[in-house]
């Protein structure tokens, strides 16, 4: 398995995971470099259609991947209908 192989394998969303679970996962294992590359991540493989994701999500002032681990209310309006109905554990 190459590189890009395993790396692709290593940071795929889970079957029924939520962005903020897979945001968390991201974070504890490969941290935040200043940007929503973990949420837009999880929405290009999950919620394609959710083009405006991470707009909104500036608009509400997350601007990294970081600031939606410490204010995690803001996917839920940033998602809307798009949001997955899965419950935390």
């Amino acid at each position: 398995m190459n590189s890009d192989t395993m790396s692709d394998a290593l940071t795929e969303p889970r079957p029924d995971e939520c962005p903020l679970c897979y945001v968390e996962r991201m974070l504890d294992a490969f941290g935040c470099d200043g940007t929503l590359r973990w949420t837009r991540r999880w929405r290009d493989r999950v919620r394609p259609r959710a083009t405006g994701l991470e707009r909104r999500l500036q608009i509400v002032g997350v601007l990294c991947d970081g600031q939606l681990r410490r204010r995690p209310s803001a996917i839920v309006p940033a998602l809307g209908r798009d949001m997955p109905r899965r419950r935390h554990g």
